[in-house]
């Protein structure tokens, strides 16, 4: 058997390479096959890339006009030899026995089309940070409804035949297109959860996730195009609905602190945009924190402590809606004001 590696990237030199080390890294009776995807990269990945290549025959490095994360995938995709996929963003890394865990996992399940594990949260250093990963073990599809548990895609591992039956990684969502695939896949066949840990999941400042209009925009675009199924499965609906809600709250909060930032540092130009992008996508939360902040200014003319507690209350609420749309547990203090205010 003969697992495939594929590692997009995009201006990624600071990591590619620690990503592409991990990967020829792995070990075990199977063969690794590694291709690396330059989407057009500009700051000397292909560089890094190309002097990796030029040290092992297992890796292989393909270059294309920047077409975005999906297309790179994609491409990666048609150029792997493996049995067994698994795709590696380029600032991730895969811990050693990753393939290992996986091979074993499918060679145990199989009729299953999907495995996958867990990851690390790692800084912009590579160090590691707390890590609220939530155990997800059945009910995988309903599951996904409400939150993605699958942080990054290096955690997953696919057989090959899976994207000839659901199709594969769609531009048109590109910042969740993994989210969208695991979707599919999950309506179509048997997934399992091998519960080891994988990969590390780098977090830093260019990466797509922290873009939180094109986030939203996409994730919900994810969730839109399984209308027709949940239509069609109303045991399904409610959970459409919480995650659509919990979604919208995980983004758009993140929306209102880029919006209060740009405000203060008077970037009104950038300020305006996003109150834009707020109304269009966080409607019931740009209300929310409007009659937050006129009940603030009541309560300080009139002191009147009621007002406090129900508004205590409601962040309580958005704060552990949010964090469900991740699958993390809301703060002690959240928790802690709801039981007070209940």
């Amino acid at each position: 058997m003969t697992v495939s590696i594929v590692i997009p990237c995009y201006n990624q030199a600071r990591f590619v390479g620690e990503g592409i080390a991990s990967a020829l890294a792995q070990t075990g009776p199977h063969g690794i096959d590694v291709i690396a995807v330059d989407d057009g990269s500009t700051d000397g990945s292909a560089a890094v890339m190309a002097a990796a290549a030029a040290t092992s025959a297992r890796l292989r490095v393909i270059s294309q006009p920047n077409c975005g994360l999906a297309a790179a995938r994609n491409a990666g995709l048609d150029a792997a030899r493996g049995e067994l996929i698994i795709f590696l963003d380029a600032d991730d890394r895969l811990h050693p026995g990753a393939v290992n865990a996986a091979v074993k996992s499918l060679a145990a399940a199989t009729d299953a089309i999907m495995t996958f594990g867990r990851c690390t949260l790692v800084d912009e250093g590579g160090q590691p940070m707390l890590t609220n990963l939530p155990v997800v073990t059945e009910n995988f599809y309903a599951e996904l409804l409400q939150r993605n548990y699958i942080w990054t895609p290096a955690m997953a591992a696919f057989r090959r035949h899976v994207f000839e039956a659901v199709g594969r990684f769609d531009s048109r969502v590109d910042p969740s297109a993994d989210y969208d695939l695991y979707l599919r896949i999950a309506r179509h066949g048997r997934i399992v959860s091998h519960g080891q840990l994988v990969a590390d999941y780098r977090q830093h400042g260019s990466s797509m996730s922290r873009d939180p209009v094109a986030m939203l925009d996409a994730t919900l675009a994810v969730l839109a195009a399984q209308r027709p199924y949940i239509d069609a499965h109303s045991e399904f609906r409610r959970l459409y609905w919480r995650g659509r809600r919990a979604w919208r709250i995980f983004y758009g909060e993140q929306l209102v602190e880029r919006f209060r930032t740009d405000l203060h540092a008077g970037r009104y130009r950038r300020a305006l945009s996003a109150a834009g992008h707020l109304l269009r996508l966080y409607p019931h939360g740009v209300a929310h924190h409007v009659l937050k902040k006129g009940g603030l200014i009541l309560r300080a003319r009139a002191s009147q402590h009621p007002a406090q507690a129900a508004s205590d209350t409601e962040s309580s609420r958005f704060e552990t809606e949010a964090a469900s749309a991740r699958g993390v547990r809301p703060s002690l203090r959240a928790r802690r004001r709801e039981r007070h205010n209940a």
